[in-house]
């Protein structure tokens, strides 16, 4: 399982903290977590609901999800745009692609739900930033020091 944590802008105003957790042992899996910072909301988009998108777009698969991974983990160009909406009633998060800012389409939407115990998704969402942010300090040292880690490449320029 691979986790991101980003902070987005909704399209409706305000800053939510979205965690992804992507599984993709024997399918695809995106657990979202999304918080306002007092409350968190849980859902699910799985490869179903993938291919339930990409029929709606006529997009193959693999291209729906590397737009959908794009959106849900912020890793993407600086020429690419999506918008995130979590309606009024918190019961729904979507993700659009935004083109230009004339056009935008849906790549996806789950249901949410609020977190049965909101104090452990907060401990979750924490720990993963303590966790990343742990990572990176061994990352910089690594580069400083000259020893490289596992998983950090560089360069004999």
């Amino acid at each position: 399982m691979t986790t991101w944590f980003n902070r987005i802008q909704l399209s409706t105003g305000g800053t939510a903290y979205l965690l992804v957790n992507y599984k993709n042992e024997d399918t695809d899996e995106f657990l979202l977590s999304i918080s306002d910072g007092s409350k968190v909301w849980k859902g699910k988009f799985d490869e179903d609901d993938i291919e339930n998108m990409r029929k709606t777009l006529k997009l193959d698969y693999e291209s729906l999800l590397k737009k959908t991974k794009d959106a849900l983990t912020c890793e993407y160009s600086s020429g690419l745009s999506y918008e995130y909406k979590l309606n009024s009633q918190r019961t729904e998060f979507q993700w659009r692609y935004a083109p230009d800012e004339d056009i935008t389409y849906m790549l996806g939407s789950c249901a949410v739900k609020p977190a049965r115990d909101p104090s452990k998704s907060m401990c979750e969402i924490l720990d993963h930033c303590i966790d990343r942010n742990q990572e990176m300090k061994e990352r910089l040292s690594a580069v400083q020091t000259g020893s490289p880690k596992k998983g950090l490449m560089l360069s004999s320029d």
